[in-house]
């Protein structure tokens, strides 16, 4: 055992070949090493960014956010840093910055004037908590009269370019809208 932690190595030399002693500060070296490790983990655990799975619920528990019982705890420090966030300005690049940064794989058209989103994903590179993370995000972060649709593409591949077959895109599509009670759109 030779690390920074083994105290055999700081033992005086008129100590050599006294057995008591090395036991002595082998048993030691372990406990400081603990202690060490200890006092790192709960350093960590002061920054969102480097905390556990124990730090994130303890900044969960001072926020009033209840994790989803799927939320990898990547996700879980993503919902902490968003909601502990200065407030900035909402613009489709900020929106489409914040997207990247929480790995949400995405791609976001606004339609301006039929006032609407459309976040459009691959199935292949999207889990059902993230998309779930995704609407959670456009309800929390999109202006009350901005509608908007999460397009989820399922396949768009083809199979023969001689046969000129294809498989087209497949859509399954989820939204929900949201505005004024005096407005309704279709």
């Amino acid at each position: 055992m030779s690390n920074k932690y083994e105290l055999l190595n700081y033992m005086p030399d008129y100590y050599d070949g006294v057995y008591e002693m090395e036991e002595l500060l082998k048993s030691e070296s372990l406990t400081l090493k603990d202690l060490e490790d200890s006092h790192l983990r709960t350093l960590l655990n002061e920054f969102v960014s480097t905390a556990d799975a124990k730090g994130i619920s303890l900044f969960e528990s001072q926020l009033g956010i209840v994790p989803d019982e799927n939320d990898t705890l990547e996700m879980r420090r993503n919902k902490v840093l968003m909601y502990v966030l200065p407030p900035r300005p909402i613009t489709i690049r900020f929106f489409k910055d914040m997207l990247n940064n929480v790995n949400l794989p995405v791609k976001i058209d606004v339609n301006y004037g039929a006032r609407a989103v459309v976040a459009t994903a691959k199935s292949a590179e999207m889990t059902s908590n993230q998309i779930n993370y995704l609407k959670y995000l456009l309800n929390v972060y999109l202006p009350a009269n901005l509608l908007y649709q999460v397009k989820i593409l399922l396949n768009s591949a083809k199979v023969s370019n001689d046969l000129r077959l294809g498989i087209g895109n497949i859509v399954k599509a989820t939204g929900i809208a949201k505005a004024s009670p005096s407005q309704v759109f279709n």
